[in-house]
């Protein structure tokens, strides 16, 4: 078995309450929840759920997904003197 580290992890309080109320080990579902992220991201061409790949482009929200909001940084502005 491979060697073992402490952490700790911040959830809302009344999830871990409903968890423990049905018997859920949080450290091993945690670890599982890594482990699957782990390999889904290792091997990005996988796909699972009809399709859709898990933790894909669309689950972090960056490049490649146009949200329609204004950018933060919209860096030369079109008509605008520069200064």
């Amino acid at each position: 078995m491979a060697e073992k580290k402490v952490t700790s992890i911040r959830i809302p309080a009344e999830l871990l309450k409903k968890a423990q109320d049905l018997g859920l080990n949080v450290s091993k579902v945690c670890e599982n929840a890594l482990r699957q992220a782990v390999a889904k991201l290792e091997a990005p061409n996988t796909q699972t759920n009809g399709g859709t790949a898990f933790l894909s482009e669309v689950s972090f929200g960056k490049e490649g997904s146009w949200c329609g909001r204004r950018d933060l940084n919209p860096g030369r502005r079109r008509g605008r003197p520069r200064s």
